[in-house]
């Protein structure tokens, strides 16, 4: 680090050390200003990740407080409209992550209804729209309409489709929320310029984006694999425009999402990584009656004669099966 970002460095910790102590001095005793507190010690500019301390902190006190989750909710947004560092930014997206992760099924809801109400915006339009927080914003988006289940996997929050739609509709849907997320997950790709603040910070966020990305992508090669089987058995598969739209991407971002796992295998060393194999999905891998075609019998081509006895004989160009009408 050169002199002007040892400076740069200095002058951020001491901004921080004020504004801890500024939160102590107006909170004392007081949950609102115990959070101000973790927040801010989560969300600093030293060159270290989020402190888990803080994080089971923040669990604590919001989980343990009716109302705390919208409070704590608009805290977070606050930090990060107000920063214009890119450490305290990507800090604060982390911790968001974390919080996500870490809480219960209630607490998790609660985070998701505050971002789907406007109180939790993710908005960082004034760092380059090619930075890697734009990117992890972007797929943090997403991540708030997903929850983790009993079995710790990730699955949408609320049903993309109502339940009256039918077993292979929701299949569909979720097929299609799985390519969506995972696609948000591709885009964090690491590039030549893609750290935005100290490296390790960066590699931090994308081993939790990773780790996610496996339990959706598990889960979509079960459901992908359940139309094949469903196909392939004589139960007619999934037809139409949607399974034939998810077949094409699927076969366009397979390779893809291999692609980034071996760049990340690279670039993140000494982490505990289950990196799924990846099967490369072609076009060709629904059958026919899955993507709606080849399945549907060929409708009889009538021709009308007038017949001898005055009334029209209709005959099959197929199959020559006549018929009479007067």
């Amino acid at each position: 680090m050169d002199v002007k970002g040892k400076l740069r460095l200095a002058l951020g910790s001491l901004k921080d050390q004020a504004a801890i102590g500024k939160a102590v001095i107006s909170g004392q005793n007081g949950v609102a200003g115990d959070m101000d507190v973790a927040i801010l010690r989560c969300t600093d500019r030293a060159d270290a990740p989020v402190d888990d301390k803080y994080v089971h902190e923040l669990l604590f006190l919001a989980g343990n407080s009716p109302g705390a989750v919208v409070v704590l909710a608009g805290k977070i947004s606050r930090r990060l409209e107000a920063t214009r560092d890119g450490v305290v930014a990507l800090k604060t997206l982390v911790l968001l992550h974390r919080l996500l992760r870490g809480g219960d099924r209630r607490f998790e809801l609660s985070l998701c209804d505050a971002h789907a109400a406007g109180d939790l915006p993710l908005d960082l339009r004034w760092f380059p729209a090619a930075s890697f927080l734009r990117r992890y914003a972007a797929f943090l988006e997403e991540r708030m309409g997903w929850g983790i289940n009993a079995a710790g996997s990730l699955e949408p929050v609320r049903p993309a489709a109502p339940p009256s739609s039918g077993e292979a509709v929701l299949l569909l849907r979720r097929l299609s929320r799985c390519q969506t997320l995972l696609d948000r997950v591709v885009n964090c790709a690491p590039a030549s310029n893609y750290v935005t603040g100290p490296d390790r910070l960066t590699r931090s966020a994308l081993s939790i984006v990773l780790r996610e990305s496996f339990r959706v992508y598990a889960s979509f090669s079960e459901d992908f694999h359940a139309v094949r089987i469903s196909s392939d058995s004589g139960g007619g598969g999934l037809r139409g425009a949607s399974a034939r739209r998810i077949a094409e991407k699927a076969a366009t971002q397979t390779p893809k999402l291999r692609d980034f796992y071996d760049e990340c295998k690279r670039i993140i060393a000494g982490k505990n990584l289950d990196y799924p194999y990846v099967r490369i999905i072609t076009a060709g891998d629904l059958p026919a009656a899955s993507l709606g075609g080849g399945s549907r019998r060929p409708r009889r081509r009538l021709l009308r004669r007038r017949s001898s006895c005055g009334g029209w004989r209709l005959r099959s160009a197929r199959s020559g099966w006549p018929s009479t009408t007067s």
